[in-house]
């Protein structure tokens, strides 16, 4: 279908006349019906920015940080961000970590310890070394030592990174997996805290339950209704069914204890934006059109 449109300066027109945001164009997803957007241009035409990988097939650009992470960023069917040939070799173990033969990270301090760490017992033969002591030893590390499959390499205590043969503060804040929500970076440690309506358990968030005694529940739409329920599917109460005329999307106010609904049929005119007492469903008001309905009337 085409469209007898004219763009504004800031989009781009598809060549059925569809206006989409111009940074839309060439961003490897055809937004256009007729994906006029995403030509055979646009492959030559990308280039990422400093600090960015580009995918080989999508040509999508990611941050570097993406590449060999264990997750496929570029598009399952692309995978150029995880490519088996490259992420071994550019596989990076944490601070105070070191790589076994067979690729996997553990604790530098493990190596040579008198157990088995790396898989099939790859580092056994490094630690018979004749002259791992004196290698060591030459290395001159602050705080520690030990033979790893690459040589000898410093490692520090927990807080600190190797920087060279000295130690140095670590930012944990660094690893994606430190805190829940908010890192702060501190002297050879780090501290975890919660945004607000979060409880902060080790360093862990989790939200908080208002009124805390209060059992899980479910809203839902049906064509004839809103309701709630339990988890296990039981009613909630005398007044957790509101009968409703073709409700169309739901949305929860869990701190107002308010459901509000967009109900009608397709025609615009007939749009109702209602909401409800989260407690109790038949106390309902009206509210007002949002300007996107009105704009369309």
């Amino acid at each position: 279908m085409e469209l007898d449109t004219t763009c504004s300066p800031n989009q781009f027109q598809c060549n059925n006349g569809q206006c989409i945001p111009s940074y839309w164009k060439c961003d490897s997803k055809a937004d256009c019906d007729d994906k006029s957007d995403e030509p055979k241009e646009c492959i030559k035409m990308q280039s990422c920015n400093e600090g960015q990988f580009q995918c080989k097939v999508t040509r999508k650009c990611i941050p570097n940080e993406w590449i060999c992470d264990g997750d496929f960023d570029c598009d399952a069917r692309d995978k150029s961000d995880e490519d088996p040939t490259k992420c071994h070799t550019a596989k990076m173990c944490l601070p105070n970590q070191s790589e076994c033969e067979g690729g996997l990270c553990i604790d530098t301090e493990k190596f040579c310890d008198g157990k088995i760490d790396c898989i099939n017992d790859e580092n056994f033969k490094v630690c018979h070394d004749p002259n791992a002591s004196v290698k060591c030893t030459e290395l001159k590390c602050s705080y520690n030592c030990k033979i790893t499959p690459t040589g000898p390499k410093c490692y520090c205590p927990i807080g600190q990174e190797p920087n060279g043969t000295q130690c140095q503060d670590f930012n944990e804040c660094k690893i994606e997996s430190t805190c829940d929500q908010i890192c702060k970076n501190t002297p050879n440690s780090f501290e975890c805290s919660c945004v607000s309506g979060y409880t902060k358990k080790s360093n862990r968030c989790f939200g908080i339950n208002e009124p805390p005694n209060e059992l899980p529940s479910l809203f839902f739409l049906t064509q004839t209704d809103i309701q709630r329920t339990s988890i296990t599917g039981d009613p909630w109460n005398s007044t957790s069914t509101y009968k409703i005329n073709n409700p169309i999307t739901l949305e929860m106010w869990h701190r107002n204890r308010t459901v509000c609904v967009i109900n009608g049929s397709s025609a615009v005119e007939t749009v109702d934006f209602r909401c409800h007492n989260a407690d109790d469903l038949s106390i309902s008001w009206k509210m007002p059109q949002p300007d996107m309905f009105l704009a369309l009337t």
